[in-house]
């Protein structure tokens, strides 16, 4: 018997390894089935929150849109209200998506909160004054003598560089009758710095609109002393002392100036030479008549020539005003020799 007991013994311990395996490997697959099956997964580790990264609000991804308060041109404080009102997530406007979007928003908001019982800013003298030159030259665009000549531009750009050209080439004041050539050139001043064309368009201009002459002579001239204290209007007039003191100087002082006004009708003749001397007298007071010319003169012969006419309106009021300034020269400086 000893001999087959062995053999049993033997094959119990050759299968006991294999039990052992089998038993193992079981124990491992019921291990796996509970924690990935049965057990309920653990939460993710959570860290606190850090600040925005490159614009993007913590809790939020970059490509998610951003609440209300981020976009431009939106005050923190509405933006903390709306956030914090009931339903504010369903009532949000979109964000604007670019810079005009968000301006426009701006400005709407700032027009909303503008108090519509409020009343209008008072209309200051340089708003009036620009605002007349600007009627002006809109009158004289809708005139068909202008649109007749089919400017590139409207009139009064294109008015406001032919003063800038005068302005920046004066006439010789001083020293004309030194030589023939000055002479020429102060007889042909005009047509050289304006050109025909221009020329013949201030002529038009002088002779259709000569009902509105002094009114709009005053205006400019008014523009002429208020300019410098206005803030930016836009107009594109310029007309600034030194530079008007020299035609001034040219009408009443030189051959070239005053054979120009002679070709004149004697209103435009007389309106000029008028203010020429209010300009010379604002140059006398501003200390810069660097010829030093002499108005009285020519305030005289104003006096004189003026009061048997009946085409100036005004007539009145520049008779007041020379007076007043043949009393001040008088007094500065007494009795002409």
């Amino acid at each position: 018997m000893a001999g087959p007991e062995k053999r049993a013994i033997q094959q119990k311990r050759s299968l006991l390894p294999l039990l052992l395996i089998l038993v193992g490997v079981i124990a491992l697959l019921g291990l796996l089935f509970w924690y990935f099956v049965i057990s309920p997964p653990e939460p993710a580790v959570t860290s606190t929150p850090s600040p925005a990264v490159n614009g993007t609000t913590p809790g939020r991804s970059a490509d998610q849109p951003p609440p209300v308060g981020d976009y431009p041109g939106r005050s923190p404080r509405a933006a903390e209200s709306e956030e914090a009102a009931p339903g504010a997530a369903d009532q949000r406007r979109p964000p604007a998506t670019t810079p005009e979007q968000a301006a426009q928003a701006a400005r709407a908001g700032e027009a909303g909160s503008a108090d519509p019982a409020a009343p209008p800013a008072p209309e200051t003298e340089c708003d009036k004054v620009s605002g007349r030159i600007k009627d002006f030259f809109t009158h004289l665009d809708q005139r068909q003598y202008i649109a007749a000549r089919q400017l590139e531009e409207p009139t009064r750009i294109h008015f406001g560089r032919l003063i800038d050209q005068l302005l920046a080439q004066p006439p010789l004041v001083s020293g004309e009758t030194d030589t023939i050539l000055g002479v020429l050139d102060n007889t042909t001043h005009l047509y050289r710095v304006l050109q025909k064309e221009n020329l013949l368009l201030l002529k038009e201009v002088l002779q259709n609109e000569r009902d509105r002459l002094e009114e709009i002579l005053a205006t400019f001239h008014r523009w002429s002393i208020i300019a410098p204290e206005c803030p930016p209007s836009g107009l594109g007039i310029h007309l600034p002392l030194p530079a008007l003191y020299e035609y001034a100087g040219f009408f009443l002082n030189t051959l070239g100036g005053r054979s120009y006004l002679f070709r004149r009708a004697p209103d435009i003749r007389l309106l000029t030479q008028y203010y020429a001397v209010l300009i010379l007298d604002r140059a006398n007071e501003a200390g810069i008549n660097r010829h030093g010319l002499d108005i009285r003169p020519t305030i005289d012969s104003l006096l004189a020539e003026i009061p048997p006419r009946d085409d100036l309106k005004q007539a009145e009021e520049y008779m007041a005003t020379l007076r007043e300034l043949q009393a001040k020269y008088l007094r500065q400086y007494g009795e002409q020799k």
